[in-house]
């Protein structure tokens, strides 16, 4: 089996999980990241090593967007929405000024990979977006530069806000499961 091939499947699995928790909101803890852009609005729970997350992106300019390394291989998938993303690399862990290596714009049904620690992206949604995320465990020596949201003093989603992003994602996640 090819690669992406495995990916896809990966992602249709978790995609399956998330579907069939998305009714129980006690599952999940949920997060907003305010303090940097895009604003980020995550759902999450775990499955055996991995992280399920499910996120609302709002719309912000490129000058504004956070580029970053993940501390985790991560796979995405975008349930809805369209955003431009530069993938950069650094030559080590410590450096904070990734190279450029390619720019794409995504949009609903784009899946993609971070598998090497050395990768950053910078996310700039072009409107709300929706993406289901799966993160394996942290890599004993991520990036230094990759972020962590704890300590940062980050408050969670409303009991209300949490059942809107769930009822949507769960709506979304039909819709993919349907069409792949």
């Amino acid at each position: 089996m090819g690669k992406g091939l495995a990916k896809m499947l990966a992602m249709r699995d978790a995609a399956k999980f998330a579907l069939e928790v998305a009714s129980d909101a006690t599952r999940w803890q949920s997060i907003v990241i305010n303090k940097r852009r895009p604003h980020t609005y995550r759902a999450f729970l775990n499955r055996g090593e991995s992280r399920i997350c499910l996120h609302r992106f709002e719309p912000c300019k490129p000058a504004d967007s956070f580029a970053h390394p993940h501390p985790w291989l991560s796979s995405m998938l975008v349930l809805a929405g369209e955003y431009d993303m530069v993938v950069g690399r650094t030559s080590d862990l410590v450096s904070a000024d990734p190279a450029d290596v390619i720019q794409l714009t995504l949009s609903s049904g784009s899946i993609y990979s971070m598998e090497d620690r050395h990768t950053w992206h910078q996310v700039i949604p072009k409107t709300r977006c929706y993406s289901l995320m799966v993160n394996g465990p942290r890599w004993e020596n991520a990036h230094r530069r990759a972020p962590t949201t704890s300590g940062k003093g980050l408050e969670s989603m409303s009991e209300r806000a949490l059942l809107e992003h769930l009822e949507i994602c769960a709506k979304l996640l039909t819709a993919w499961l349907t069409q792949s």
